[in-house]
């Protein structure tokens, strides 16, 4: 696990350079310890996508899930689920991308999606865990990071890609 303390960050150099690309999975566990107010960053590849957790419904705290996709025409998509994430527990998290539509997944749920069209950036950037270039650091452990080029489905996401999806599994 990665013990990000809002201090330390882990970064992979941008040689996980995405081509351009019409589907994408990202699946990990996060444990947020602190949730503070300006919320914090939990995956980020910068002009490609990220996903992160903030206050966006207004809330006294910020348990609010988004996920920013740019495309590569550089237009940006969010998708967002609201009050999805609680402080002291691990959780499963996935974004997937099938070309048309991202979704975002609690614990195997679908909990928030939004019609998105294009291909995905490519474009050469640093790939943080537990940090990012927009907001706050993320307060907690992040495990078991997993990036497909391809969108799983739901069943997929539930028993974390399957046998199956590992010829298209990109980093681990």
């Amino acid at each position: 696990s990665l013990n990000n303390n809002g201090q330390t960050h882990s970064m992979m150099e941008s040689s996980l350079r995405l081509t351009p690309f019409d589907a994408l999975t990202v699946a990990l566990w996060v444990y947020p310890e602190t949730i503070y107010p300006d919320g914090g960053s939990i995956i980020d590849k910068g002009a490609v996508f990220s996903l992160d957790l903030l206050n966006l419904d207004g809330g006294s705290t910020p348990n609010d899930l988004q996920v920013r996709l740019i495309t590569s025409d550089w237009v940006l998509f969010k998708a967002y689920a609201y009050n999805a994430v609680t402080t002291g527990d691990w959780q499963h998290l996935a974004l997937t991308y099938d070309g048309v539509t991202a979704k975002l997944y609690h614990h195997g749920v679908l909990v928030g999606q939004e019609p998105i069209t294009g291909l995905l950036n490519n474009y050469a950037t640093n790939f943080y865990l537990g940090d990012g270039s927009e907001w706050e650091p993320f307060h907690g452990l992040i495990d078991e990071v997993k990036i497909w080029e391809r969108a799983l489905t739901a069943s997929e996401i539930t028993g974390e890609g399957g046998e199956s999806s590992a010829i298209q599994l990109l980093a681990h």
